[in-house]
Formats: C-alpha cells, structure tokens, sequence
C-alpha cells in the first residue's frame, strides 16, 4: 500500500496544499469464554484509506474502504480541484517548520499473533479460563460467573504527505481481561484487564498469572465484604486507580482540544497544581505499555514522553499539529485515529504517575486510619475536574494494620484538589493498565504508577 499512497501524493501534491494520504490495515481477534461453556469468537480485518488536503481556511477530507489505485487517484484528484477552488492567502501552517521524516518501524516481538491460529488461540485461552476458576473459596460462598477475554490487534499503518514524510508503521497490542463474580450476601465482580504493546509471547510465557492471582485473591476478600459508610477519608490509591484518576480527571481536560473549548486547565500553563513531589508523564514511547506509539503518532510526529506536571507545576498540554499551531506551540505528538474512517484528534497515550520515597508498607504504617483502594469497576469524570469512580475493593486500615474488605465502594472528589492532597507516594511504580478509552473513537491507552496517599469522599451503600 505504501508505494501506492507515494505515486498519488507525488502525482497530486501542490507546495500550495497540504496533501496527507493515512493508509490503515488491521488485524483483531477478539475471544470471549465465560462459565457454563458460553463463548464469543470473532476475526476482524480492515483496510482503507483516509485522505485530507489543508489549503489554509479548513480542510476537505475523504474516507476509502480497500480503494484500487485508480479509486484512490480520482478521490485525490477531486479532492485537489476542491481545495483549489478555495484556496486562501491564509497562513498554512501545516507547511510552517515541519519536519518530515522517511522511516520503517515495527514493534519488536517474540511471537507474532498471526504465527498462531484461532482454534489454538481459544485452546490457551480455556486452559487460563479454567485456571481462573481453579482456587479455594470460604464456605459461605460459591462462584457465579467467570470469564476470560483474550484481544489482539495487528496494525499496519502507512503515512504519506505532500511535505516529504513516509512512514511504514507496524504495531501490536494484546489483552487479557479476567472477572470473576461470587455469590455471598450479593453478587460481587472481581475484575482487571492487563494490556501490553508485545506479542502472543504474553500468553505463552504466562505473563498473565499474576493478574489472575490478584484478580482470586480479591473474590476471597470480597466473599465477607461489608459496605462502607459515606464520608471523606485518607486512602491509598492503587496504581490501577492513580492511572484512572489521572486519565480521566486530568488527562482529558489537558487535551489542547479540549483545553480550547475550555477546562479546568485552561490558562493554567506554569502554575502550581500539586505538591512539588508530583510529577505526571504523557509517555508514547514507555516500553510495552497499552497506550504506546510505533514511534511516530498519526500526523507523523515523533512520539514523545512528554512532562505534563513536573515538581507540581503545569508544563504544558497534549497537541497535534493543528492545536498547536492554535495555542503558539509544538505539537507533543498525541494525534491519533483509531482507523482510516476516523480524524486524527487529540488522545493520551500513557498516563503515568512518577514514583515518590515509601515503601507501600510504610505508606500504610503511617496510616493511623483509612482505606486502601484496588482496582477499578466504572467511572466518569468531566472538565471541571469533579469524578466518581467505582472501586473493585476497599480495605481498612486502623493503626497501621490491614483490617475489614469493603465491597461495592465508590469514590468522588474534585482532581485538582485530590492532587494537592497526596502526601505519601510509593518508590515503586506498575504500569501495564489496558484502557479502551472513547473520545468519539477507540483509542489504546495504558499507563500507571505508585501506590499514593491522598483525601477524598469514599462510600458505599447504607
């Protein structure tokens, strides 16, 4: 596809008109086990095109689902005669400093998913479902529900432009979701979703065990849970719920896009947000992680870690070339697009908290009383910074020890505030989360970072 997509730009390209050809092939199998033998099993392929040209006031745009080449050249001959038609003394900025870049990249991995197929697929697959429901639960409870998801995604992507760049980008991205429900006083889901940007050797060298354990462990906890009263408290933040919290309730509303249609953000460049002892990354380039580019994001840019909070202080937002330009900037290379069918938009990548100086234990035994939180269960969260996020499981703690589980708990609290609340922030950091984040369109973002000690309002039902 690649050659194809050079000989159409080069035929049709004009220096007076940005001219971008984004080629898109992709390959997904999606495998659903659940208890009582219910399964899904699907295969996806898809392959197209998307064709935009910028002549300085806006731009005309054109989508092609597995085009021949002659398709392809008239839709980028009309769309050419288009722009001409409107062409404007407006600055281009697409033509301003660009730099354009000539590359082949392919994620490095062990074992690529088309090596094995379907049928083996859901072989491994059932054995890690029966793998899941294999552990010991307390006597007053009984297992309900189970189920494995397994998803992979091979992506070819191919840009080409009228200012030089061609680009030969291939991806991969597995995940495993486990959820397991015990029945007890209620029906309690025990659930997480581990996502890598590596190949099938995530299943074949087991690279999910530890998910699945966690993911057993807390059906126990949760077998004897009881609710938890409404009301602020200190908690601990798994790093399962520091990626959500900054995902959601930070990391959108630092969108440029966003922040231009007016967040909690906006005009809040070079400000103290948090404590100094807080820094936040936007890092497309974090080895393995869900959310992380081949290299380059969607309009060709180099994919970037970029510093968004460091020392407490807002460095600056996510861009694309577009909002960028818009807010006097470069952009940070954050434009993405799910597939040919879609514009390429503003969308994080990897959200990542940096580590601080405790142990996770000594976190907790400077906790006099409050909860520790795992896990995530749904959420939402707006540009005012206000969330509420469900919680896969609370645990007590009373005096530096671990007490009670907590079951069915929610969290709420104002970003700006829990930010400037943590206090204690665990060395170690995990990331790894697998997120399916919708801004319109899909876009695979992942991240993570330490456990952390912060204030909000925490609750359950009475």
């Amino acid at each position: 596809m690649l050659s194809d997509l050079e000989r159409v730009v080069e035929k049709f390209g004009r220096e007076d008109i940005f001219l971008e050809l984004r080629g898109y092939e992709k390959r997904q199998t999606t495998i659903t086990i659940r208890t009582k033998g219910k399964l899904d099993i699907e295969e996806s392929k898809i392959k197209g095109v998307y064709l935009r040209a910028f002549q300085g006031d806006f731009w005309i745009t054109a989508v092609l689902d597995a085009p021949s080449l002659d398709t392809l050249e008239k839709t980028v001959q009309t769309v050419m005669k288009n722009a001409k038609m409107h062409l404007s003394e407006n600055k281009n900025y697409f033509m301003e400093s660009y730099t354009p870049y000539t590359d082949h990249y392919e994620m490095p991995v062990r074992e690529k998913f088309s090596d094995y197929d379907v049928m083996s697929k859901f072989d491994t697959v059932r054995d890690i479902h029966q793998q899941l429901n294999d552990f010991d639960l307390p006597s007053h409870a009984k297992l309900k529900n189970s189920s494995v998801q397994y998803f992979d995604l091979t992506e070819h992507r191919y840009i080409v432009n009228s200012l030089g760049t061609s680009l030969d980008l291939t991806s991969y991205r597995i995940s495993l979701m486990f959820q397991l429900v015990v029945q007890s006083s209620s029906l309690i889901p025990s659930a997480t979703r581990l996502g890598r940007t590596q190949g099938y050797e995530v299943v074949t060298k087991h690279l999910w065990e530890d998910t699945l354990k966690n993911v057993q462990a807390r059906a126990v906890r949760l077998s004897n849970a009881k609710f938890l009263p409404r009301e602020e408290r200190t908690v601990i933040l798994d790093p399962e719920l520091i990626r959500l919290l900054g995902h959601e309730s930070f990391g959108h509303p630092n969108e440029a896009d966003i922040v231009l249609g007016g967040s909690y953000l906006t005009n809040k460049i070079g400000e103290q947000i948090a404590p100094e002892w807080v820094t936040i990354l936007d890092d497309g380039t974090n080895p393995h992680d869900f959310g992380t580019l081949p290299k380059y994001d969607d309009e060709g840019t180099p994919a970037s870690k970029t510093v968004m909070v460091e020392n407490g202080i807002l460095k600056t937002h996510l861009h694309s070339r577009e909002t960028a330009f818009r807010m006097n900037t470069t952009s940070t290379g954050n434009a993405r697009a799910y597939s040919h069918r879609f514009d390429p938009i503003v969308r994080m990548t990897n959200t990542i908290f940096l580590g601080g100086d405790s142990s996770l234990e000594e976190i907790i035994n400077e906790t006099k009383q409050g909860i520790l939180l795992h896990g995530r269960r749904m959420g939402q969260a707006d540009t005012t910074g206000e969330f509420m996020f469900g919680v896969g499981e609370a645990i007590e703690i009373k005096n530096g020890e671990l007490g009670q589980t907590y079951r069915e708990v929610t969290i709420a609290g104002n970003a700006l505030e829990v930010l400037n609340s943590i206090d204690l922030m665990s060395k170690d950091i995990k990331t790894g989360y697998a997120g399916f984040c919708g801004k319109g369109q899909i876009a695979f973002t992942g991240g993570g970072g330490p456990y952390v000690r912060t204030k909000m309002l925490v609750g359950g039902k009475t």
